[in-house]
Protein backbone atom coordinates (compact mmCIF):
# COMPACT_ATOMS: atom_id res chain seq x y z
CA UNK A 1 0.00 0.00 0.00
CA UNK A 2 2.00 3.55 -1.20
CA UNK A 3 2.42 5.71 2.05
CA UNK A 4 2.11 9.70 2.63
CA UNK A 5 4.94 11.78 3.07
CA UNK A 6 5.03 14.90 3.54
CA UNK A 7 1.43 15.07 1.62
CA UNK A 8 2.46 13.18 -0.88
CA UNK A 9 2.00 9.39 -2.33
CA UNK A 10 4.91 7.72 -2.52
CA UNK A 11 4.97 4.65 -5.33
CA UNK A 12 5.64 3.43 -8.21
CA UNK A 13 4.87 5.38 -10.93
CA UNK A 14 3.84 8.36 -8.24
CA UNK A 15 3.82 11.97 -9.59
CA UNK A 16 5.97 14.35 -7.67
CA UNK A 17 7.34 17.19 -9.67
CA UNK A 18 9.02 19.50 -7.48
CA UNK A 19 7.51 17.63 -4.57
CA UNK A 20 9.04 19.15 -0.89
CA UNK A 21 10.65 15.89 0.33
CA UNK A 22 13.36 16.99 2.52
CA UNK A 23 15.20 14.93 5.23
CA UNK A 24 12.20 12.67 4.26
CA UNK A 25 12.36 8.92 5.63
CA UNK A 26 12.26 6.76 2.04
CA UNK A 27 14.25 3.95 3.06
CA UNK A 28 13.23 0.86 0.81
CA UNK A 29 10.70 3.23 -0.68
CA UNK A 30 9.53 2.02 -4.34
CA UNK A 31 9.73 4.45 -6.36
CA UNK A 32 10.06 3.18 -10.16
CA UNK A 33 8.87 4.82 -13.00
CA UNK A 34 7.95 7.88 -10.58
CA UNK A 35 8.42 11.32 -11.68
CA UNK A 36 10.42 13.34 -9.33
CA UNK A 37 11.68 16.05 -12.02
CA UNK A 38 13.11 19.46 -9.71
CA UNK A 39 12.10 17.22 -6.41
CA UNK A 40 13.84 18.83 -3.17
CA UNK A 41 14.74 15.75 -1.49
CA UNK A 42 18.11 17.31 0.49
CA UNK A 43 19.08 14.99 3.52
CA UNK A 44 16.21 12.57 2.50
CA UNK A 45 16.94 8.84 3.72
CA UNK A 46 16.67 6.66 0.55
CA UNK A 47 18.82 3.59 1.70
CA UNK A 48 17.67 0.32 -0.25
CA UNK A 49 15.08 2.35 -2.41
CA UNK A 50 14.21 1.80 -5.82
CA UNK A 51 14.02 3.94 -8.66
CA UNK A 52 14.42 1.81 -11.76
CA UNK A 53 13.55 4.62 -14.55
CA UNK A 54 12.53 6.55 -12.23
CA UNK A 55 12.56 10.61 -13.63
CA UNK A 56 15.01 12.53 -11.30
CA UNK A 57 16.39 15.25 -13.74
CA UNK A 58 17.03 18.45 -11.86
CA UNK A 59 16.19 16.67 -8.51
CA UNK A 60 18.27 18.35 -5.54
CA UNK A 61 19.71 15.11 -3.86
CA UNK A 62 22.26 16.96 -1.77
CA UNK A 63 23.56 15.16 0.97
CA UNK A 64 21.12 12.46 0.87
CA UNK A 65 21.49 8.86 1.83
CA UNK A 66 21.20 6.51 -0.94
CA UNK A 67 23.07 3.56 0.32
CA UNK A 68 22.38 0.75 -1.92
CA UNK A 69 19.59 2.30 -4.12
CA UNK A 70 18.45 1.17 -7.31
CA UNK A 71 18.80 3.50 -10.14
CA UNK A 72 19.05 1.24 -12.97
CA UNK A 73 17.58 3.33 -16.35
CA UNK A 74 16.65 6.52 -14.04
CA UNK A 75 17.12 10.05 -15.47
CA UNK A 76 19.25 12.15 -13.30
CA UNK A 77 20.33 14.77 -16.17
CA UNK A 78 21.62 17.87 -14.30
CA UNK A 79 20.43 16.72 -10.47
CA UNK A 80 22.35 17.63 -7.67
CA UNK A 81 23.93 14.84 -5.55
CA UNK A 82 26.75 16.87 -4.07
CA UNK A 83 27.88 14.86 -0.88
CA UNK A 84 25.99 12.20 -1.40
CA UNK A 85 26.15 9.04 0.41
CA UNK A 86 26.14 6.23 -3.06
CA UNK A 87 27.93 3.38 -1.29
CA UNK A 88 26.72 0.11 -3.43
CA UNK A 89 24.11 1.86 -5.14
CA UNK A 90 23.20 -0.04 -8.28
CA UNK A 91 23.39 3.36 -11.35
CA UNK A 92 23.31 0.72 -14.53
CA UNK A 93 22.80 2.87 -17.73
CA UNK A 94 21.72 5.46 -15.64
CA UNK A 95 21.49 8.83 -17.34
CA UNK A 96 23.64 11.54 -15.40
CA UNK A 97 24.84 14.08 -18.06
CA UNK A 98 25.60 17.23 -16.43
CA UNK A 99 25.21 15.61 -12.89
CA UNK A 100 27.08 17.45 -9.97
CA UNK A 101 28.38 14.64 -7.73
CA UNK A 102 30.75 16.62 -6.42
CA UNK A 103 32.21 14.79 -2.81
CA UNK A 104 29.87 12.18 -3.49
CA UNK A 105 30.50 8.79 -1.92
CA UNK A 106 29.82 6.17 -5.21
CA UNK A 107 32.11 3.68 -3.32
CA UNK A 108 31.12 0.04 -4.53
CA UNK A 109 28.96 1.86 -6.86
CA UNK A 110 27.96 -0.16 -10.18
CA UNK A 111 27.68 2.72 -13.14
CA UNK A 112 28.33 0.41 -15.90
CA UNK A 113 27.31 1.80 -19.04
CA UNK A 114 26.01 5.17 -17.30
CA UNK A 115 26.14 8.49 -19.07
CA UNK A 116 28.16 10.73 -17.26
CA UNK A 117 28.74 13.50 -20.09
CA UNK A 118 29.74 16.76 -18.34
CA UNK A 119 29.10 15.56 -15.21
CA UNK A 120 31.35 16.91 -11.90
CA UNK A 121 32.82 14.38 -9.82
CA UNK A 122 35.15 16.53 -8.16
CA UNK A 123 36.95 14.82 -5.24
CA UNK A 124 34.25 11.92 -4.93
CA UNK A 125 35.02 8.51 -3.50
CA UNK A 126 34.67 5.83 -5.99
CA UNK A 127 36.99 3.24 -4.46
CA UNK A 128 36.30 -0.01 -6.32
CA UNK A 129 33.20 1.42 -8.25
CA UNK A 130 32.46 -0.20 -11.28
CA UNK A 131 32.84 1.83 -14.55
CA UNK A 132 33.05 -0.38 -17.05
CA UNK A 133 31.77 0.96 -20.44
CA UNK A 134 30.44 3.99 -18.98
CA UNK A 135 30.58 7.27 -21.02
CA UNK A 136 31.49 10.10 -19.62
CA UNK A 137 33.06 12.72 -21.81
CA UNK A 138 34.33 15.69 -20.77
CA UNK A 139 33.48 14.81 -17.03
CA UNK A 140 35.28 16.00 -14.18
CA UNK A 141 37.01 13.70 -11.86
CA UNK A 142 39.46 16.15 -10.33
CA UNK A 143 41.01 14.97 -7.06
CA UNK A 144 38.31 11.90 -7.48
CA UNK A 145 39.34 8.86 -5.36
CA UNK A 146 38.94 5.77 -7.77
CA UNK A 147 41.17 3.41 -6.33
CA UNK A 148 40.87 -0.29 -7.72
CA UNK A 149 38.15 1.10 -9.76
CA UNK A 150 36.88 -0.93 -12.82
CA UNK A 151 37.11 1.97 -15.52
CA UNK A 152 37.36 -0.74 -18.55
CA UNK A 153 36.59 0.61 -22.00
CA UNK A 154 34.99 3.76 -20.39
CA UNK A 155 34.63 6.48 -22.45
CA UNK A 156 36.96 9.37 -20.65
CA UNK A 157 37.96 11.58 -24.19
CA UNK A 158 38.61 15.31 -22.95
CA UNK A 159 37.08 13.90 -19.03
CA UNK A 160 39.45 16.28 -16.50
CA UNK A 161 41.46 13.52 -14.37
CA UNK A 162 43.91 15.53 -12.99
CA UNK A 163 45.07 14.76 -9.12
CA UNK A 164 42.80 11.68 -9.52
CA UNK A 165 43.88 8.49 -7.38
CA UNK A 166 44.17 5.60 -10.02
CA UNK A 167 46.13 3.26 -8.21
CA UNK A 168 45.02 -0.09 -9.06
CA UNK A 169 42.32 0.92 -11.46
CA UNK A 170 41.56 -0.93 -14.88
CA UNK A 171 41.86 1.47 -17.58
CA UNK A 172 42.58 -0.63 -19.83
CA UNK A 173 40.37 -0.17 -23.71
CA UNK A 174 39.11 2.74 -21.94
CA UNK A 175 38.97 5.80 -24.03
CA UNK A 176 41.68 8.38 -22.87
CA UNK A 177 41.72 10.88 -25.49
CA UNK A 178 42.42 14.62 -24.80
CA UNK A 179 41.83 13.35 -20.84
CA UNK A 180 43.77 15.88 -18.69
CA UNK A 181 46.06 13.27 -16.07
CA UNK A 182 48.22 15.79 -14.97
CA UNK A 183 49.03 14.29 -11.72
CA UNK A 184 47.02 11.97 -11.78
CA UNK A 185 48.52 9.07 -9.24
CA UNK A 186 48.82 5.44 -10.24
CA UNK A 187 51.14 2.57 -9.28
CA UNK A 188 51.91 -1.25 -10.36
CA UNK A 189 48.47 -2.58 -9.96
CA UNK A 190 47.17 0.30 -12.41
CA UNK A 191 46.45 -1.50 -15.47
CA UNK A 192 46.61 1.15 -19.19
CA UNK A 193 47.26 -0.14 -22.36
CA UNK A 194 50.72 -1.42 -23.49
CA UNK A 195 50.27 1.46 -25.75
CA UNK A 196 49.66 4.12 -23.36
CA UNK A 197 52.08 6.61 -21.74
CA UNK A 198 51.33 7.51 -18.48
CA UNK A 199 54.71 9.49 -18.05
CA UNK A 200 54.25 11.38 -20.86
CA UNK A 201 50.54 12.22 -19.69
CA UNK A 202 52.01 13.56 -16.59
CA UNK A 203 50.59 11.07 -14.39
CA UNK A 204 52.35 10.36 -11.12
CA UNK A 205 54.11 7.24 -10.34
CA UNK A 206 53.55 6.03 -6.79
CA UNK A 207 55.80 3.04 -5.51
CA UNK A 208 53.66 0.26 -3.12
CA UNK A 209 54.16 0.91 0.17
Amino acid sequence: MPKQVNGHTIGPGAYLRGADLRAADLKEAHLEEAFLHAADMRDAELGWSFFRGAELQGADLTAADMRFASFRDANLAKATLVRAKLLGAKMQAAFLEEADLTAADLSQADLSGATLTRATLRTAQMRQAFLHGAKAPAADFTDAVLLAANCRRAGLAAADLRGADLRGADLRRADLTDARLLGARYDDGTRLDDAFDPDSAGMLYVPDE
